[in-house]
Formats: structure tokens, sequence, C-alpha cells
């Protein structure tokens, strides 16, 4: 069934979260700082699995063995990618090598609202998605190397500022 997981302190490292087919799994940060990834295992590309990231704080100098905070670019035993995500009220400072969120193989709803990136090389990657619908309104991206490479995925962009060294935003 639907799963909450709220941070009660800071957090250092990493964290796999298995998706869920027909299951919310919505972790809350309650404003807590969070130092490392959350890799999030697909496992609902059937059903209609959620995972959601609420109100964490990520902050880092470098991550462990990964390149983004929220890494969805693992998979089960049969290829099944994360879909159906929402990141919303979260914050992402780190180094330019840092991405914020980056996805494979996304087939679902990817919802990004109300977050700033600062100081990162990207808000969000998509790599080789196919029918992502992805909807970005009201984020800040201050400072970072670029601002979102969302491939072909059909996309929604509103309320939302963004300086970057190189591009603002990249489609394929």
């Amino acid at each position: 069934g639907d799963t909450t997981v709220s941070l009660g302190a800071d957090l250092k490292g990493n964290v796999t979260v298995p998706e869920l087919a027909d299951a919310t799994i919505s972790i809350n940060g309650n404003g807590y700082k969070f130092d490392g990834t959350f890799a999030l295992v697909g496992g609902s590309t059937y059903g209609k699995g959620t995972t959601v990231f609420n109100g964490i704080n990520f902050e880092t100098a470098a991550l462990d063995g990964y390149d983004a905070f929220i890494y969805c670019n693992e998979q089960n035993g049969n290829t099944r990618y994360p879909d159906n995500v929402t990141i919303k009220n979260c914050t992402f400072k780190g180094t330019d090598a840092a991405v914020a969120a980056k996805f494979r193989s996304l087939n679902g709803n990817l919802v990004v609202e109300k977050c700033k990136a600062e100081g990162i090389h990207s808000m969000l990657q998509l790599l080789s998605c196919g029918e992502a619908v992805v909807l970005v309104d009201g984020v800040e991206v201050v400072d970072c190397g670029r601002g979102f490479s969302l491939q072909n995925s059909t996309n929604i962009i509103r309320n939302t500022k963004v300086k970057a060294a190189s591009y603002g935003v990249r489609l394929e």
C-alpha cells in the first residue's frame, strides 16, 4: 500500500527506494538536510506507482558513487525504470558535478514544482525517455551550469526562472 517516510533529522548517505506498482511512496523531508542520493529503482511500469519527494533540502560537497541527488536510472530485473515521480518544495545545493534529478527511460509523469537549484550542474536530465510528460512549475535555477535537458518528452514549463552558464532548456 501507500507508504510515507518522514525525516526526523539531517541525513547523510545513499538510500535505495524501490518503486511499487499501484502504490505511492512519499518521502517528506520536513525541511531537513539530505547529503546523498535517493536511488529510485523502477518497478511500476505496468502499474501506477508514484514516488513523491517533498520538502527536502538536498546539499552536498560531493555525491558518493552517483551524479544526482535523485537518481532514477536504476532498473529492476525486468528492466523497469522508474515512472511517475513528483519533486516539490525541495532545494538542491552542491557542486557543478551534481544534478538535481536524473531519469532514464521515463515513460510516465514527472512533476517538479516550487523547487530551487543553486550552484549545481543542472536541475533535470532526461535520457532515452519515451512518452514522458514533464511539468515544471515555480522552479528557480540559479548560478547552475545548465537548466533542463528534457529530450523528446512532452513539456510544460511555467513560472520558472533559469540563470545558467550554458543552456536554460535543451530539447531533442
